[in-house]
């Protein structure tokens, strides 16, 4: 047995008062309750309990050790509790999103997820620049485009449509581009990819069929 075993067994033989209510209680031998407490009391170098052969006295030092043992055995318990996979999650979450991400999609859907989460603390930031999630301490963050050769773990969650505009005045002035192959003559308002200092590239998709 180990010691957290051992430390179990003492504490159901002090709960219990008896060595035969334990055993019942733990569904062990007797004889393997009084070993475990013999090892026990060899490890620590203390007597813990004192033995009748009608009843047990638990000794001072005995006491103490309890105590601290039940204390111990506590925080275990809730310690693995706290890992376990079937524990609703709980704790801080950092997240940091895209500005347009951030107000069109996750600011609105907050009081759901607050709902389905009560246990979890959100911590959102909003930026379009790309940032360090080690050094600022972020858990996951939501990004637009592919990602660069890294040895962050990634995963696509969706895909957001965009669509190419034109104002009236500029029509008027420039023409109707009728195809792609016309927009080379076009000018065009771009995104800059800040930590790459690259323009985003135009995708277009042409019945099904996705091109530049």
């Amino acid at each position: 047995m180990n010691m957290i075993e051992e430390m179990e067994i003492f504490v159901a033989v002090v709960e219990q008062g008896s060595y035969t209510r334990a055993a019942d209680a733990l569904q062990l031998h007797r004889p393997a309750l009084s070993k475990a407490i013999q090892n026990l009391e060899q490890e620590l170098g203390v007597q813990l309990l004192h033995r009748t052969t009608r009843r047990i006295h638990v000794t001072r030092e005995g006491e103490e050790f309890y105590a601290r043992a039940k204390q111990h055995l506590a925080d275990l318990s809730d310690t693995l509790a706290w890992f376990s996979p079937n524990r609703p999650p709980r704790g801080k979450l950092r997240v940091d999103a895209p500005v347009t991400l951030a107000k069109a999609f996750i600011i609105p859907s907050l009081p759901a997820f607050r709902d389905k989460y009560p246990e979890i603390e959100l911590i959102l930031g909003s930026t379009d620049h790309q940032i360090d999630l080690i050094a600022g301490g972020v858990d996951c963050a939501i990004r637009l485009g592919e990602l660069d050769s890294s040895s962050l773990i990634a995963r696509r969650i969706g895909n957001v449509s965009m669509v190419a505009c034109a104002a009236p005045v500029y029509i008027e002035r420039y023409g109707t581009p009728t195809g792609i192959d016309d927009l080379a003559s076009h000018f065009a308002v771009n995104v800059l990819i800040d930590h790459r200092r690259q323009i985003m590239p135009w995708k277009f998709q042409l019945n099904g069929q996705e091109g530049l």
